[in-house]
């Protein structure tokens, strides 16, 4: 009886292993990755071998190139590309001038109320330069409380009514060209600041078409000539002389009081961009 038991016992394990192995078998046959397939049909054991290596060797280098290119995802690396192209013509970028005094002398004297306050506030005892033995840390530095009095004076004015406070464009600007031809007042639009006052923006897009620039060099460029009317300042509102230039896009606001280049009286400026 126990023979008999053994002898079912290691048939059923023998068919088990046989079913086993035709299964294992059918699947290598039927499976879509290059290479397990041909171990099984191979004839011979060299040949298996010899498929068995190959598919080793492909399956590390797979294993290696996800691993590399996991390892280069998690670095955060950051790559830059950089096309340059060749045109012949280019959008001539919109150019804002300001003049840094905000507010004429000559205005301010016409003023009765104005130019008392600011007298009022220049005849406070003070130092022209620091004191750094005798220094109070609560008294709060004059030239603000002035400009304070001048942006109250101005923004209390209609906004068309403004431009008379500050230095006029058209009697400013002595010469203007752009590449190579006149230029006029006219083509430049006006804008309050209400720290330098009048300014004037050049190609802005909206009183005449953007124009285009067609060749480098500062010939080709805008060129100005400006009078500052230094005499018509005031030291202890606007200490420095000199113009404020932004060079912008057309669909950004200027803001020169925190942006630009200071170029100043009696020199010849150049300011050069590329894109």
């Amino acid at each position: 009886m126990t023979i008999i038991q053994e002898l079912t016992g290691a048939k059923k394990d023998n068919e088990n292993g046989t079913n086993v192995a035709l299964v294992v078998g059918s699947s290598m046959e039927n499976i879509s990755a290059h290479g397990i397939p041909n171990i099984k049909r191979a004839q011979t054991q060299t040949r298996r071998l010899l498929w068995v290596c190959a598919f080793l060797v492909s399956f590390s280098v797979c294993v290696w190139q996800i691993v590399s290119l996991l390892n280069a995802y998690y670095a955060r690396q950051i790559t830059t590309n950089m096309d340059i192209k060749s045109v012949t013509s280019l959008v001539f970028p919109a150019i804002t001038i300001c003049n840094m005094n905000g507010m004429r002398y000559s205005y301010i004297k016409t003023q009765s109320e104005l130019n008392k306050s600011l007298t009022t506030i220049a005849l406070k005892e003070r130092n022209k330069y620091q004191d750094w033995g005798d220094t109070n840390l609560e008294n709060h530095e004059i030239y603000f409380d002035m400009i304070n009095v001048v942006t109250e004076h101005a923004a209390a004015l209609p906004y068309k009514d403004r431009e008379i406070t500050g230095h006029n464009l058209s009697e400013a600007m002595l010469s203007c060209t752009f590449n190579g031809y006149p230029c006029l007042p006219s083509n430049f639009t006006y804008n309050y600041n209400y720290l330098y006052g009048n300014c004037y923006t050049f190609n802005d897009g909206k009183n005449f078409p953007v124009v285009n620039s067609t060749r480098a060099g500062p010939l080709y460029g805008l060129t100005l000539e400006m009078d500052i009317k230094q005499n018509d300042y005031i030291e202890d509102i606007q200490p420095a002389a000199g113009l404020k230039i932004v060079v912008h896009d057309q669909t950004e606001m200027p803001f020169p009081e925190d942006q630009g280049v200071t170029v100043t009286p009696g020199t010849e400026t150049s300011i050069a961009i590329y894109k």
